[in-house]
């Protein structure tokens, strides 16, 4: 009987040690596999992403993102360049390279969710779906959903002579021949004290963007906005230097990757080096979309005031096409913010 009883336990300690072997084999190999799934396809970081509300609409909304990642697990959260509003992500990364996932309002009293599904292209950029319910709508809207990585590999350098001829390329291809003025050339290439131009460069040594900023004071700023003194921030009229971001601009290959945020925040550093209070931009707005307003949202700045057919004398008299409009005069909305820094 005693022999039995010690062959029993010894049975029982055996099949307690290979279960126990076969749950840290299983766990371990589930690590190997999770490991090495990341290491193929690393997500972790920072993102700036676009999404369309519904299908129907082709205006994309900019946010920022973080994500993290523990093997097949994705999780973060984007932050909404528009509003205040948070939300949280949540995913699982397949060995295809496929991400799906739900998203989720950080507030509490937000009941909208939604879905998404994504697939990792190359250096971390990622494209797909997402669709959305609204309680409110009582309704399901879905768009694409894109995400872009921050470059960590360019550099913001102060304008060389030899830079000019490229930040012209840049211009002159998307904004229009006649968007950089000699004047202002003279001043960038001069190195006017008042004037600040920096640009991005590449790994490669090739200039991808670039700003023009200035620094002015309110009587100037009142007469560029083109609007009442009722409109007009206060805090404007009492600032004694006024910085200017007049130019930013990113080539189209690397539009999205967070070069044109990486540029602003260089002006702006550049702008409180110099005692500047306040900054504006005048940006363009042709129906529904806004150039540079998911950068200067994310960065904080606000909305003064938006003045329809801003352009069109300017564009009459001095005889410019406009690159949105496609036509002379031009009509296109300028969109003024401002942010006390």
């Amino acid at each position: 009987m005693k022999g039995m009883f010690d062959m029993t336990w010894t049975n029982l300690f055996y099949a307690i040690i290979g279960g126990l072997t076969a749950i840290v084999t299983a766990y371990t190999k589930k690590a190997y596999l999770d490991m090495k799934l990341e290491r193929k396809f690393p997500v972790s970081g920072r993102y700036i992403t676009k999404f369309q509300e519904n299908m129907e609409e082709n205006l994309a909304v900019t946010s920022s993102a973080e994500l993290r990642q523990s093997g097949r697990r994705i999780y973060g959260r984007t932050a909404m360049s528009e509003d205040s509003r948070k939300w949280i992500l949540e995913g699982k990364l397949s060995e295809e390279g496929h991400i799906h996932g739900i998203y989720y309002s950080e507030d509490a009293i937000d009941k909208r969710t939604g879905v998404f599904f994504l697939k990792i292209h190359s250096r971390r950029h990622m494209s797909g779906l997402r669709s959305s319910l609204d309680g409110e709508r009582q309704g399901v809207s879905s768009g694409m959903y894109e995400f872009k990585p921050i470059c960590n590999n360019i550099s913001i350098k102060k304008l060389a002579k030899s830079h000019v001829p490229h930040i012209i390329s840049i211009a002159d291809n998307l904004l229009g021949k006649d968007h950089l003025s000699q004047e202002v050339l003279d001043k960038i290439s001069n190195g006017s004290p008042d004037y600040y131009c920096e640009v991005a460069i590449d790994t490669h040594n090739k200039i991808v963007g670039f700003y023009i900023g200035y620094i002015t004071h309110p009587k100037i700023i009142e007469e560029k906005m083109r609007i009442t003194q009722d409109e007009i921030p206060r805090s404007l009229k009492y600032a004694n230097k006024i910085g200017v971001i007049k130019t930013l601009v990113v080539d189209e290959k690397h539009q999205g990757y967070g070069i044109g945020t990486k540029l602003a925040e260089s002006c702006m550093k550049e702008f409180k080096k110099a005692g500047v209070q306040m900054v504006c931009s005048i940006a363009t707005k042709y129906k529904n979309s806004t150039n540079m307003n998911g950068i200067l949202k994310n960065l904080g700045f606000n909305i003064i005031v938006e003045v329809p057919e801003y352009w069109s004398d300017e564009s009459i008299e001095k005889g410019y096409k406009c690159m949105q409009c496609k036509e002379t005069p031009c009509h296109c909305t300028a969109v003024i913010y401002n942010l006390t820094i």
